[in-house]
């Protein structure tokens, strides 16, 4: 099989926006305890958690096409960390200095749950690392946060097997995907990668089949094997959300909207900072503004204010992480 060259996949962007908007109303509507309490409306944004899984596709899809295009060797993986670092972690830690503040301010506002939510040091170092989940007494300073712990370890295990993934052998390729998938059947928890793995493969087998890495056989094989382990350990709606991911990327890789394209650029910054902004927001209005029709202009606003919030983080810190990260090569180029 030729190899095939891929650069970018424009209608990411626009997925990315919309699994962003998916998870701020999940957690607006779903999330602020005993203030939307219509079951319709309720069971609706419930599905807006499939957020979730859209963005680990699309992290299967776009991790492995960028080490490709930047021809990563095994011998790069400093680079790699260093690029991979420095492009997620300092919005991430401004969402960490944000909580902080917010759980310390949480205790002046009226109404607030009486809880010692301020983190202690121990906490805030294990943040920095995502070893959160790695100890029982710590805890996440927002919700939001443990898909990074995921997405984390989902790039470590790639800098050891990338080989493995593009081998021409597939007794090689055997085995690449048996140490995503088999640990996620035999150890079982949501916290951790392998539970999840299955999910960021359905993503890698799409690139490794577009760019003739692999047959069209291997690929319908190992997809179903995938698809089955999501139905039978995460759930049907999950499994249907990770197909329609597929289809959109496959049938309309140019597709762009100009609303969800600017979520789509923000959606990182958006996803760290809406539970400090915009589900803080809903809550303090929450205990005044009973209404049916109040209940969806302060969902309403805790969104726009999510939103302005997230372009300002992303305009100050994510845009200038981001070019520095694209300074990097993995071996030692630039760009």
């Amino acid at each position: 099989m030729l190899e095939k060259k891929i650069q970018v996949i424009p209608v990411i962007t626009l997925l990315r926006g919309l699994a962003a908007l998916m998870v701020c109303l999940y957690h607006f509507i779903c999330k602020t305890t005993g203030y939307i309490d219509n079951e319709l409306v309720l069971s609706v944004f419930h599905y807006g958690g499939l957020g979730v899984p859209i963005f680990f596709v699309i992290s299967g899809v776009v991790l492995p096409l960028a080490m490709q295009n930047g021809n990563y060797k095994t011998s790069s993986w400093k680079n790699f960390l260093k690029k991979r670092i420095i492009r997620i972690e300092p919005p991430y830690l401004m969402a960490v200095f944000l909580g902080i503040i917010y759980m310390h301010l949480r205790s002046f506002v009226p109404n607030t749950v009486d809880a010692d939510l301020i983190p202690s040091f121990k906490n805030i170092l294990l943040h920095i690392a995502y070893l959160v989940p790695f100890f029982e007494d710590a805890r996440w300073l927002n919700g939001a946060f443990w898909t990074l712990a995921i997405e984390f370890q989902y790039y470590l295990l790639l800098i050891l097997i990338f080989p493995l993934m593009i081998s021409k052998k597939i007794t090689y390729r055997i085995v690449f995907y048996t140490v995503l998938l088999i640990p996620g059947i035999l150890f079982d928890s949501s916290e951790f990668f392998p539970h999840w793995a299955s999910l960021f493969l359905i993503g890698i087998l799409y690139i490794l089949k577009k760019t003739n890495k692999i047959s069209l056989v291997e690929y319908i094989m190992m997809s179903i094997i995938s698809l089955s382990i999501i139905y039978s350990f995460l759930n049907f709606e999950t499994m249907l959300a990770v197909i329609f991911t597929l289809a959109v990327i496959h049938y309309l890789p140019n597709f762009k909207l100009k609303g969800f394209q600017f979520l789509g650029k923000i959606s990182y910054s958006l996803y760290l900072i809406h539970g400090l902004t915009g589900s803080a927001l809903i809550n303090i209005l929450s205990h005044r503004y009973t209404e049916p029709y109040h209940k969806v202009i302060v969902v309403f606003a805790g969104l726009v204010f999510s939103v302005l919030a997230a372009y300002l983080m992303n305009l100050l810190v994510e845009k200038p992480s981001q070019k520095w990260a694209k300074s990097i090569g993995y071996n030692d180029q630039k760009g």
